[in-house]
């Protein structure tokens, strides 16, 4: 009986891609969120989880906190931000119940407190992502101002590392 060569069987479909990418925030009005791809595939996949290190340069001093994550680009900014802002108060409240259930993952917050921060000090951030794509969609970086106000100078956030999936 021959065996089986590797990368035969469930991982064979299995990937690794990088991610380089950034958002530049400009004047972000409050509770208003951004977003960017940062993939950039063609056929659909799963994906898996992150491992990605996240920073903000050019940020003025105490405009924060800025809120990250990750996003299904089938979303526009408007539904990221209602799923993010959804609290269903019961089991009867059927509209915030599905905007929970939307693809879209919390990675963490920037206090703003300095003009350049790092998450997780600058160490990469593992996020289970767990989301299907469709053929031609990416997985999407956002960003939510939550300081109150409009951001006065042009802050990038930058996310580098991997994103594992499996192709579909």
């Amino acid at each position: 009986m021959a065996k089986k060569g590797k990368g035969r069987g469930r991982r064979s479909r299995f990937q690794v891609v990088r991610v380089n990418t950034n958002l530049a925030l400009l004047t972000l009005a409050d509770t208003i969120v951004l977003s960017a791809d940062i993939t950039a595939i063609t056929q659909s996949a799963y994906m898996i989880s992150a491992d990605l290190t996240w920073a903000v340069r050019g940020l003025t001093a105490g405009e924060g906190p800025i809120e990250v994550g990750l996003a299904s680009a089938d979303l526009t900014d408007v539904e990221i931000a209602e799923a993010l802002d959804a609290s269903p108060v019961n089991e009867s409240d059927i509209i915030a119940r599905e905007r929970t259930r939307r693809p879209v993952r919390h990675v963490g917050v920037f206090a703003g407190v300095l003009t350049e921060e790092t998450l997780n000090d600058g160490k990469k951030i593992r996020s289970k992502v767990k989301m299907a794509m469709g053929e031609g969609t990416d997985l999407e970086m956002y960003a939510r101002n939550e300081s109150g106000a409009n951001l006065t100078t042009g802050a990038v956030i930058e996310v580098a590392g991997k994103v594992y999936l499996n192709w579909r």
